[in-house]
């Protein structure tokens, strides 16, 4: 992503060189040294998963250059839409077509070989926007399940209420895809 070489130090530095001190009965203990890096709630955590989410929104943007992978388009003329990150949860738009979830398939886990990061598959889902045919086989190509519209996203409705592209009718918008992946 281009950080320099001084700028990944730090980061090292506050991951793998950080001591603690423990307040026993108002009084603080000498400091130690942690023996495993990162745990869930660290402060840094968030920091870092936000670059590590930035390296695979550059994959996905990248291999939607390439036209690998697609998205759609918002309105006309308006920037093409290949997936949505919030927090640890992340969307990806794509064609239901075999090719792009091989694409899709391989740049997740180029994604896991360089960050280190396991995406759990057995939580991801994927659903299908106004297609009708059977998402097995593309579930079955990304080891994750079949989801089924509607649903909910972080509390939100989330489905093609009008089956807007198999009729013709605005949903977001004509041109939206068929396929969407949901990763956990």
């Amino acid at each position: 992503m281009g950080f320099g070489v001084k700028w990944r130090q730090w980061v090292r530095c506050c991951v793998e060189f950080t001591r603690f001190s423990v307040f026993i009965n108002g009084s603080a203990t000498g400091y130690f040294k942690i023996k495993k890096v990162i745990r869930q709630g660290d402060p840094i955590l968030s920091l870092l998963f936000l670059l590590v989410g930035e390296a695979l929104a550059f994959m996905i943007r990248r291999a939607q250059e390439k036209g690998s992978l697609c998205g759609f388009q918002v309105k006309s003329n308006g920037p093409l839409l290949s997936h949505l990150q919030f927090a640890y949860d992340t969307l990806i738009f794509i064609n239901a077509d075999i090719e792009q979830v091989k694409n899709l398939r391989l740049i997740l886990l180029s994604f896991e070989f360089f960050t280190g990061l396991k995406l759990n598959f057995a939580k991801s889902q994927i659903f299908g926007m106004g297609y009708d045919g059977n998402l097995s086989v593309f579930s079955s190509h990304m080891g994750c399940y079949s989801g089924v519209l509607p649903t909910t996203y972080l509390g939100f409705p989330l489905g093609d209420k009008c089956r807007g592209v198999a009729n013709g009718k605005k949903w977001w918008t004509s041109s939206l895809k068929d396929y969407m992946v949901r990763l956990l």
